[in-house]
């Protein structure tokens, strides 16, 4: 369940306008797919570095990536691990990355 913090901010009016201008800045794809030759739609927008520890780029398009639910869910989920967890391809871990499963 989202922290009433995170519900105040995530339903307030100045994050969904700079939500719609990532998304239409990442032209509705997901970023880290994108990154390695797949086109997936992205319909969520992830703070790169979570707003939570670093409160003044909350609202900056600079730190802000529209990912698909599954590159969004393993992100969040590193993130608070206390890091990154990726494969050396640059995707999720656990993402069925097509690279490490074929040896290349």
């Amino acid at each position: 369940m989202p922290k009433k913090e995170d519900r105040k901010f995530y339903g307030g009016v100045r994050w969904k306008k700079v939500r719609k201008l990532a998304i239409a800045r990442d032209d509705h794809l997901c970023v880290i797919c994108r990154k390695h030759g797949e086109v997936k739609a992205g319909y969520e927008v992830d703070h790169i570095k979570p707003y939570q520890t670093n409160p003044e780029l909350a609202y900056s398009l600079d730190n802000l990536q529209t990912l698909c639910h599954n590159c969004h869910t393993l992100k969040t989920a590193a993130d608070y691990r206390g890091g990154p967890s990726f494969c050396i391809h640059g995707y999720p871990e656990g993402s069925g990355c097509k690279h490490c499963s074929t040896g290349e």
